[in-house]
């Protein structure tokens, strides 16, 4: 059953990412302070726009979600800035281990990223889109149709709320979520020489 996520849901939810992103920088810098701060990542967004964050229950365990935000709405930007003493002290601590995803994360954060391609046919205005900010399904339940489902439940939210487009940005790297994306109608709108950010018309 896919369904608005809940507070209680806060736990498992954390704990679906932890093992859909074993390596991520996110998942290293939230297991400090037994993952308060990726709880708390987690929560805010819940708390700022529930609609555009649901779950997959099945026999009352959750596994899988899909999550985002609203365009207009800086949600990441200001979570990082309310937390940013404990992000910073989390990733020294992260780096003075030689963490591998910390080293990663402040190197692309100083190197500018050069844009390679941009398609302005689908610049449409940010207060008729919602971004589609992540999606985890337990590698058991790949294949299955789940990710499938979870994507179009968030889709099928964003008309109601009479949103005209998703968009989502993905690592280059990431070859399988790709070709999801693109298997599920999503097409190119910018390309950098780290990420790919995906637009797709829902209205």
């Amino acid at each position: 059953m896919i369904r608005q996520a809940s507070a209680s849901d806060l736990d498992s939810i954390v704990n679906v990412h932890r093992i859909c992103f074993p390596d991520s920088f996110s998942t290293a810098i939230g297991n400090i302070r037994g993952g308060a701060l990726l709880r708390s990542y987690y929560e805010t967004f819940m708390k700022t726009t529930p609609e555009l964050f649901v779950v997959s229950d099945e026999n009352e365990a959750i596994n899988g979600f899909c999550m985002g935000y609203l365009c207009e709405n800086a949600v990441s930007k200001e979570w990082q800035k309310a937390n940013c003493i404990k992000i910073a002290f989390a990733t020294l601590s992260l780096l003075f281990r030689g963490n591998k995803a910390a080293v990663a994360k402040i190197k692309s954060t100083i190197r500018k990223s050069k844009v390679n391609y941009f398609d302005k046919r689908y610049d449409v205005d940010p207060t008729k889109k919602i971004d589609l900010l992540s999606i985890c399904v337990l590698p058991e339940k790949r294949g299955s149709g789940l990710a499938k489902d979870l994507i179009e439940s968030y889709e099928n939210i964003g008309k109601m709320m009479n949103r005209e487009a998703c968009v989502l940005t993905v690592r280059a790297e990431n070859g399988r979520g790709i070709g999801f994306y693109e298997k599920n109608g999503y097409v190119v709108q910018k390309r950098t020489d780290d990420n790919i950010s995906y637009i797709k018309v829902i209205k």
